[in-house]
């Protein structure tokens, strides 16, 4: 008798259950399918470049991999534009076209110069261009308190800037940071940059995780002025991602391994498919932790990754096919022409004109 139930056990497949648990399963199975894809447009904003819509081996090592010994604030206003906006790419934008009336600073200064509003912007560029590296100067010469500003006095100006970034400026100082002081050196008010370009979002109040991140006194800027030192992400954020992938995904690709272990494909692609996310996603982590050591394991993340992808996506169009007999296979290859085409849609009407805006003007402002 007991012999008789594990060889029934061991016979079941999924073509086997009731309908309704079949159709069940693969709603859940195309549920998975559309929040993977969602979670690579996530991966896009986090980490993608302009023009980019995944993350290529630069910006994997630069957010898991080591970082050039510079505190946050400094690495922020230098990195490129084309970053995403956030903690681990960049925050020059917020001088450029995050910055409070960008659009109408440029219209102004179009109609003033009698000049088109590209030619505008490129002046506009080229004069905030010294704020960042006003506070990249400051920094470096050791963020003073005494040289950030005066408590007393908003509009005065401490910092005399050094010969490298004085001779860019204009004799008619380009915005209200700088001036020249009875010395004839030019000077800058480091304080109100950062007040104008970082403390309207940086402010106490603020909510969400800019609010996290205080900017409006010399002792909170200071938090992020010590060299970060270490891997892209912090330690604490690195476990915190740690735990939840590899308990979040592991309940996840556990439960479509699971079906797929019981689809009536050959035992060996069974045992081999049905596991491969599941150690995939353990290797790639792995990898999250030892890029800190060594930047080239940020490519075993890619790797590994794609693999977890890849075994993810034959897990459920394999799985789905197994579920039915020929009318119902018929009926999942039209779902998943519909989902394919739907996806096509979504990628060429939404994401690619993204895509291409973000590159389009990651080319305007280098120019």
């Amino acid at each position: 008798m007991g012999s008789s139930l594990d060889l029934q056990r061991k016979s079941l497949v999924l073509r086997q259950l009731p309908s309704a648990a079949r159709v069940v399963l693969a709603a859940y199975l195309i549920s998975v399918g559309i929040g993977y894809f969602s979670a690579l447009v996530q991966l896009h904003f986090q980490h993608a470049s302009a023009g980019q819509f995944l993350p290529g081996p630069d910006e994997v090592k630069t957010a898991y991999g080591s970082r050039p010994n510079m505190g946050q604030l400094e690495r922020l206003v230098l990195a490129d534009e084309s970053r995403p906006f956030n903690g681990a790419g960049q925050m020059r934008e917020a001088f450029f076209r995050r910055a409070a009336g960008w659009r109408r600073d440029i219209r102004e200064l179009a109609k003033e110069k009698n000049v088109s509003e590209d030619e505008a912007e490129k002046l506009i560029r080229k004069h905030r261009g010294l704020e960042p590296d006003a506070i990249v100067a400051w920094i470096r010469a050791g963020a003073a308190k005494d040289t950030y500003k005066d408590s007393t006095d908003a509009k005065s100006y401490k910092f005399v800037l050094p010969e490298e970034v004085a001779s860019r400026i204009p004799d008619d100082a380009p915005s209200d940071f700088f001036k020249k002081n009875e010395d004839g050196k030019w000077t800058a008010n480091i304080g109100e940059i950062i007040d104008n370009r970082c403390v309207r979002c940086h402010k106490p109040g603020a909510r969400g995780a800019v609010g996290a991140i205080q900017l409006d006194e010399w002792e909170k800027v200071m938090d992020y002025v010590a060299p970060e030192g270490g891997s892209g992400m912090s330690l604490e954020k690195l476990a915190q991602s740690t735990h939840v992938h590899l308990l979040g995904f592991a309940m996840l690709y556990g439960l479509t391994g699971f079906i797929f272990s019981f689809t009536s494909y050959p035992a060996t692609i069974r045992t081999v498919l049905s596991p491969l996310p599941l150690v995939m996603q353990v290797l790639e982590i792995s990898c999250w932790w030892l890029a800190r050591a060594d930047a080239t394991f940020s490519l075993g993340i890619m790797a590994f990754g794609g693999l977890v992808a890849l075994g993810l996506g034959a897990q459920i169009v394999l799985g789905l096919f197994d579920l039915f007999d020929k009318k119902g296979k018929i009926v999942i290859a039209l779902l998943l022409i519909a989902g394919a085409a739907s996806v096509g849609v979504i990628y060429t009407q939404i994401i690619a004109p993204h895509i291409e805006h973000q590159k389009s003007s990651a080319i305007h402002s280098a120019s």
